[in-house]
């Protein structure tokens, strides 16, 4: 009598893991024997994989958006630095690294894609917190000015 039924074993099989995990080995021999049709999730060829998870680097970064120079900076992207202090031109770099700057970041990095964008989730963290901690030290300083020009 088999430990998991045929749609546990057919679920099982259409993670997305590395086949050749042991525990995975047993699932494709049993799900062989009992002659299940076999996901395709299961046997993912390398080059399909890098192009699929190259698909996870095309969203908005707030963090590019928020802290340009230093997110340009860090990830060496020093061709777009400067064109940041160029008036005019800084707006659509602006809004074009918030759309293509993980894609272009991840070119010249030497970490995976699910790393890449692991880091990326810190940095937009970060670049939030920066904002609003920014946001709040310029509403008390707005209302310390308020207060001392009603004052005197």
């Amino acid at each position: 009598m088999p430990v998991l039924s045929d749609s546990k074993l057919t679920r099982l099989l259409s993670l997305r893991v590395d086949p050749s995990l042991p525990l995975f080995e047993m699932a494709i021999q049993e799900a062989r024997k009992r002659n299940l049709a076999i996901p395709i999730n299961t046997f993912v060829h390398p080059v399909e994989t890098r192009t699929g998870d190259r698909l996870k680097l095309r969203k908005w970064n707030w963090a590019v958006f928020l802290m340009m120079p230093l997110w340009t900076l860090a990830h060496r992207l020093d061709f777009w630095t400067v064109l940041l202090f160029i008036p005019g031109v800084n707006v659509i770099v602006l809004f074009y690294l918030g759309l293509k700057g993980n894609t272009i970041a991840y070119e010249k990095s030497n970490l995976s894609v699910d790393e890449f964008m692991m880091l990326q989730k810190i940095w937009i963290r970060e670049a939030i917190k920066a904002f609003v901690r920014a946001l709040v030290l310029s509403l008390i300083a707005f209302l310390i000015a308020s207060v001392f020009y009603y004052l005197f």
